[in-house]
């Protein structure tokens, strides 16, 4: 399995997420996810199901 390590965003872009967070009407943390979700899925349709990340 890959592990993705992501680093602090800066400031600029966390402003950034918690604006478009609170105009979707959810948490920092539940927007994250769903962007983080979009982007595995985006991947994983460019790939065989073998090499397919693992979401829980």
């Amino acid at each position: 399995m890959t592990k993705i390590r992501i680093s602090d965003f800066p400031e600029e872009v966390q402003i950034e997420l918690e604006i478009q967070a609170e105009a979707a009407g959810m948490s920092i943390e539940e927007y994250a996810a769903d962007l983080l979700r979009e982007a595995l899925d985006d991947l994983a349709k460019d790939v065989s199901d073998a090499q397919k990340p693992v979401v829980h």
